[in-house]
């Protein structure tokens, strides 16, 4: 009696079954000029974006140099503002075809492996199966078995041939139909995937990394991955609540601590972008050496903003692999003291982030004690004003798109962090976080239904308390600074959001380019969309540059360098002004007077009215990203190499 063999075999198909190869093999060869073709699209499209930016096409440039010679010509400043924007909505529907091409080259990529498999799976079917491979020696019985299978293998196969040979010539012509009808369809989806390739202006939402779903415990300096802040097995040892000021630093019993009013401790300063009225300078220039009391080169590269405590002035910078704060004296510029983050974890951080966003963006943060800084590894630690690391935890790499950029901010004795991330709001990663800022364990943690976002919040002083005002895609949202529990929230359009709210007259303002300007009314629980909207508007929106108001006036600056003014209480459009040069510094009003750093090293200064009237000009001859620090009639600009300080000589 033979034994069964050991090992299977597969049935050859049967003699009437129709062969799929020449269909599977026509599908790759579409598939495949599919991918040649937005591969060609993509080369196409980066080639002409490395010729021609924003502002620099020669159709530009000529009108500017019109404009030169008739400056005063509306008809040339609206034909500007044309192109610009023009070249802006150019460049986001590029951005959006990349999206939409990488989309299709992965879908199409799938598809051609998988009718790759089916095309080898059908060619070995129609072929000779063979011996199979064993690792043991079959014996005389199996050998037998074996040979009488491919016997009837073969003749099966013969069958199969003789049948193939007397098919009618209308089968082989449906057949051939059937192929050709494969291959039109084939090309239809391709020309349709071009065409919606080629289509698409919305501003660019690109995908952001593969996040976990659960939100990631912070961890202290020296403790090892995955153990909690509040149970260090590591930590160093409580810092003692004794202040020891540095020498020139008020005391904060000497200041009524906190006294955030009297100084500039988080970006945009304790008033969200309003500075006390002051003899403020309206011209400077670092090539004349005009008005520039001290310039200091940054020994670190950075988009944060500078903040101020006393007489001491701090600025963040780094890269993937070291972060630092520096300290600078404010009368002389020189530099105190320049510390490193120091931490001890794992396998460095794999994080991409934007050009224009880089690791050091966020701006940081003081109280009189210390000075607290985060950057876009998720890294938040604390610094005395000695230079001497207090503590730092890891607040888990941030699932951000750009790159982490929303500042910090103070309330009492809460460091707030807006910690928005992730690419959809159901990922449930994004949080409100309260830091204690003795030794950094949390004070609260409150989810957020919002997606990533780049924008700081701000402190919006009511009658009845503070709030911590919020802006994200999707909603805008008022917390409690003390516990973090949500107030009330009214319903935002979804974007890039990157620019901060403004506060004035009563009012909340939240501006953003694919978004919108909704003035808010705050107070109420819950949703109250439909009854705190007081007016909204789609002019003049900002990228990143976040909108001010003084409680009559509101004004932001657009990409491109379209000003807008607003009436704050009616949302009335009183004037719109193009400037040559856009701006991802933030407007500061201070008295009746606006300041607007740029990109070109300009800063622009308007007067505060119904009416535009430029009022001076500086400049520092290098780009300016950050927003300015005013304190007691001296401007604090961060250039992006160098720290200046201006005021009257």
């Amino acid at each position: 009696m033979n034994r069964a063999p050991k090992h299977g075999r597969r049935d050859a198909p049967s003699c009437g079954r129709r062969d799929a190869r020449p269909t599977f093999l026509a599908v790759l060869v579409i598939l495949s000029l599919f991918m040649a073709a937005v591969a060609a699209v993509f080369l196409t499209l980066h080639l002409r974006e490395r010729d021609a930016g924003l502002l620099t096409s020669v159709h530009v440039a000529e009108l500017k140099r019109q404009l030169d010679a008739a400056p005063k010509d509306e008809t040339l400043k609206e034909q500007i503002r044309l192109e610009d924007l023009r070249q802006i909505r150019d460049y986001m529907a590029n951005r959006q075809r990349f999206l939409w091409g990488a989309y299709l080259m992965i879908l199409a990529l799938a598809a051609w492996v998988a009718v790759a498999r089916w095309y080898f799976r059908a060619r070995e079917r129609g072929g000779d199966a063979g011996l199979e491979a064993t690792g043991e020696g079959p014996d005389a019985a199996e050998l037998r078995q074996r040979f009488s299978d491919m016997s009837a293998e073969l003749a099966r196969l013969k069958m199969r041939m003789l049948e193939r040979s007397r098919r009618p010539a209308e089968e082989t012509r449906r057949q051939t139909l059937w192929a050709v009808g494969v291959v039109g369809v084939s090309m239809g989806c391709l020309l349709l995937g071009l065409g919606f390739f080629g289509v698409g202006e919305s501003p660019l939402e690109k995908p952001a990394l593969t996040a976990s779903t659960t939100p990631p415990s912070p961890l202290r300096v020296g403790a090892p991955a995955g153990t909690p802040s509040a149970t260090p097995t590591n930590a160093p040892e409580p810092i003692s609540p004794t202040f020891h000021p540095s020498p020139g630093v008020p005391s904060p019993a000497e200041t009524g601590q906190p006294a955030y009013t009297e100084n500039w401790p988080f970006f945009r300063g304790p008033n969200a972008g309003i500075a006390a009225a002051g003899d403020w300078p309206t011209t400077w220039s670092a090539t004349e050496n005009r008005n520039i009391l001290w310039k200091t080169p940054i020994p670190v590269t950075g988009k944060s903003s500078p903040i101020l405590w006393g007489n001491r002035l701090f600025v963040t910078g780094g890269d993937a692999k070291n972060q630092h704060v520096v300290c600078l004296d404010t009368e002389t510029g020189g530099i105190l003291w320049d510390s490193p983050v120091e931490f001890a974890q794992g396998p460095a951080k794999e994080i991409e982030v934007f050009e224009d966003t880089g690791f050091a963006a966020p701006t940081p943060a003081a109280d009189g004690r210390r000075v607290y800084a985060l950057f876009a590894t998720g890294i938040l630690a604390a610094f005395d004003f000695d230079g001497k690391q207090a503590w730092a935890v890891d607040l888990g790499t941030p699932q951000s798109t750009y790159g982490y950029s929303s500042s910090l901010l103070m309330f009492q004795n809460i460091l707030i962090v807006q910690y928005d991330q992730g690419k959809e709001a159901q990922e449930r990663l994004s949080r409100l976080l309260g830091i204690n800022p003795a030794d950094g364990t949390f004070a609260y943690q409150v989810a957020r239904p919002v997606p990533n976002s780049w924008s700081s919040p701000i402190l919006a002083r009511l009658p009845e308390g503070a709030e911590v005002v919020t802006c994200a895609p999707e909603w805008v949202i008022a917390h409690d600074p003390l516990t973090g529990g949500e107030r009330w929230r009214v319903k935002n359009e979804r974007g890039d959001i990157a620019a901060s709210p403004a506060f004035g007259g009563g009012l909340v303002f939240t501006s953003n380019d694919g978004a919108e300007l909704l003035a808010i009314r705050p107070g109420g629980s819950g949703d109250v969309t439909a009854s705190h909207v007081v007016w909204n508007s789609k002019k003049g929106l900002p990228d990143v540059s976040s909108p001010v108001c003084d409680g009559t006036y509101l004004l932001q600056s657009a990409p491109g360098g379209m000003l807008t003014c607003f009436d704050a209480a009616t949302g009335n459009l009183h004037w719109e002004e193009y400037i040559d040069t856009s701006a991802m510094s933030s407007f500061i009003i201070a008295g009746d007077l606006a300041y607007l750093c740029c990109e070109d090293g300009s800063t622009r200064i308007i007067r505060v009215a119904a009416a535009y009237q430029p009022a001076g000009r500086g400049e520092v001859g290098e780009p300016i990203y950050a927003t300015p620090v005013f304190m007691k009639g001296r401007i604090y600009v961060r250039g992006e190499k160098n720290l200046f300080c201006i005021g009257g000589k």
